[in-house]
Order: structure tokens, then sequence, then C-alpha cells
């Protein structure tokens, strides 16, 4: 599993979960996420160059950040992701 399918799936999990927030803050959190993990999509392997970023780390630093909020679930990989 790659961090951006693990990111997708949790996203879509919080999105499908009741009941449902109206919280400005989370929804433009949530959005916000969904969005920059988009732009990332699949085509770069860990540990290889990020086109978005201009980085060679990758999974790069806010995608990171991202998952790090995850960290307590199972498929977290805290040694290929964790910032």
């Amino acid at each position: 599993m790659t961090i951006v399918e693990f990111l997708r799936a949790r996203l879509d999990e919080e999105e499908s979960a009741k009941p449902r927030t109206q919280n400005p803050l989370i929804l433009t959190a949530r959005a916000s996420s969904r969005r920059y993990v988009a732009e990332h999509g699949d085509g770069v392997l860990d540990g290889q160059w990020c086109p978005k970023c201009e980085t060679m780390l990758h999974p790069c630093y806010p995608l990171r950040l991202i998952a790090a909020t995850y960290h307590d679930h199972p498929d977290y990989d805290a040694e290929r992701w964790a910032p």
C-alpha cells in the first residue's frame, strides 16, 4: 500500500462516518488534505523523486504529516511514513 492509497482510504472513511460533521474547520482540513493527496497521485514510489514538491524525499514531508494524524491505524507504516 502506498501512502496515497492509505490517505485516500482514511479520508473516505472519515467522509462516510456518521454523524457527519458540519464544522467548517474540519471540512476545510479534509478538503485540503484530499486536494493535496490528489495532486500527488500514485505515480511516485517511496524513496523516489516527488515531482510535485520537487524533492527527492517521497513520500514528501506534507504527505507524511497528513498520514501521521492516523498513526494509530493498523495500516500506518511508521517505518516508511513517519515525519
